[in-house]
Formats: C-alpha cells, structure tokens, sequence
C-alpha cells in the first residue's frame, strides 16, 4: 500500500507540474548569403522577410513539442518573437559594418579579428583560421604578416 500512495503522490505532482506555464527559448542560427553589394536597408529587409515567413509558419502549423512525456503546446494567442541578434561570418572572415570580409593573406581569423602571423610564420590564403610555421632552419627575421613562404629565408 505504502508504494501505491507514493506513486499517487508522484502523480499528482506532474499534473499540477503540466498545468503550470513553461516559457521555451528556441536560438539557431540561419546561413543566408548576401550578395557583395549589401547595404544595411537591404539587411534589415532580408531579416524582416525571414522573420515575417518564420512568424507565418508558426501561426499556420501547431507547433507540439514532447520532451520526457511532457507535452508542450504552442499557444497562438501569444505569438513567438523573433530577434536578429548578429550577422555571422563564415571561417576566417570578420564582420565590418553590415558586411563579412575576408582576413587577408598575412594575417589569420583568431576567433574575433584578423591578426597579423606571428615572426616566423606565414599565410598565402585569404580567409584562414591559422598561419604556416616557416620550414626548418628558415626565419622571417622578425616580420610579421608574411605572405608567402618566400619571406622565410635561410638562417
């Protein structure tokens, strides 16, 4: 009996768990490409046409998610938000103004900006994540940003 009363009172707990409202926040990211010529009014624009087309499907679609047994349903009358947070680049490439440009040869993408390679390193390529260590027994003699492995000359 003593385990019965427990599984009763477990019960009991996940329905009035079910009736209390759960606020869900969903982020993901959209690739989108823009053409070279992008201006901020076109980005606006393109980020409102996706947004209104994200908004259109949700109201259109019920929109049901089931975690663990716990229904979680999509209520209309509160329609979601959504929020352009940033304009993201692709590898190697850094955002300026509404634009991603391309780390240019002699320089790498850290995480964050385009860095200058280190003294005996190099980097030919635009649009790296990391530059190339000079061959052995070769030295750029203290240049940063080479761009070629032409700069790293015999000791």
């Amino acid at each position: 009996c003593g385990d019965q009363t427990g599984t009763l009172r477990q019960r009991d707990l996940r329905s009035n768990q079910l009736s209390s409202r759960i606020s869900l926040s969903i982020s993901f990211d959209l690739k989108v490409p823009l053409p070279e010529n992008t201006t901020a009014a076109d980005l606006n624009q393109t980020t409102e046409e996706i947004s209104s087309n994200l908004l259109l499907k949700f109201n259109k679609t019920d929109v049901n998610l089931n975690i663990s047994g716990i229904s979680l349903v999509f209520d209309a009358s509160k329609p979601p938000q959504v929020r352009f947070v940033r304009l993201l680049c692709d590898s190697g490439q850094v955002l300026r103004g509404s634009k991603c440009v391309s780390c240019p040869v002699g320089y790498f993408h850290n995480t964050s900006e385009c860095q200058a390679c280190a003294v005996d390193h190099y980097q030919d390529k635009e649009a790296q994540t990391s530059c190339v260590p000079c061959p052995s027994g070769t030295s750029t003699f203290g240049a940063l940003a080479s761009r070629w492995q032409g700069n790293c000359e015999g000791l």
